[in-house]
């Protein structure tokens, strides 16, 4: 009976994590012209919808910087999401711009899990975008800024409380001179935290996850970046 017990507990524990724990959510569909290629030296643009951007707590903003909640964190945006894609590619050359959401066309729906569809907003094969001197457009559709609660599991069964701050998004990367879709999903970085309260370090680490989240599926990943 005791042994049966120990098991349910085990169980439990392990299910419970894979379900909230600090782990990253990455739900990514990648086209198969791109599966297999290994590309360097590209100019890649970075861009994000400020529309599309929720951030739980403004608050907690004050962590980055003094000043308008929204530029703040725009900025930091700016400079941790650079550098990460500079980090995780074979290349030197990123540029950041914002960009319209209502500039896009046709929505594909892609379920990051069996029982939610998350609508991911896609331009039709062909568009033009007009950014001829970039050869591949990283998108975040949204981005969303909070902090949630898991469950963890140490070894002799230690169930555990896991405070978490996440930076999840909603992308797509585009071929500018193919003009169609390399790949589009949802990812996130989570970063474990104390009381909920993230500093700067929570911030800059769980949008690093993220973003490696969204180069690994890329044919210009650089692994050596991890």
């Amino acid at each position: 009976m005791k042994y049966l017990f120990f098991l349910c507990l085990m169980f439990i524990a392990l299910f419970l994590c894979s379900c909230a724990g600090s782990g990253n959510i990455v739900s990514v569909v990648t086209s198969p012209a791109y599966q297999e290629l290994e590309l360097k030296n590209v100019k890649i643009l970075a861009c994000i919808n400020p529309k599309g951007i929720y951030i739980e707590n403004k608050l907690l903003v004050k962590e980055l910087g003094e000043g308008n909640p929204d530029q703040v964190y725009q900025s930091f945006f700016k400079s941790v999401f650079v550098n990460s894609v500079k980090r995780y590619s074979f290349n030197n050359s990123v540029t950041y711009e914002t960009f319209s959401i209502d500039s896009l066309s046709d929505v594909i729906r892609f379920s990051p899990t069996a029982d939610v569809s998350s609508p991911i907003h896609l331009p039709k094969t062909g568009a033009d975008f007009q950014k001829d001197s970039v050869q591949f457009i990283i998108f975040i559709d949204s981005l969303r800024a909070y902090s949630g609660s898991g469950v963890g599991f140490m070894p002799g069964v230690w169930l555990y409380s896991q405070d978490n701050f996440s930076h999840e998004c909603k992308f797509f990367i585009w071929d500018n001179l193919k003009k169609r879709v390399v790949s589009y999903g949802l990812v996130a970085g989570r970063e474990p935290v104390p009381f909920l309260v993230p500093r700067k370090n929570e911030w800059t680490n769980s949008l690093i996850k993220m973003t490696r989240e969204i180069m690994r599926k890329t044919p210009f990943y650089n692994w050596k970046g991890e």
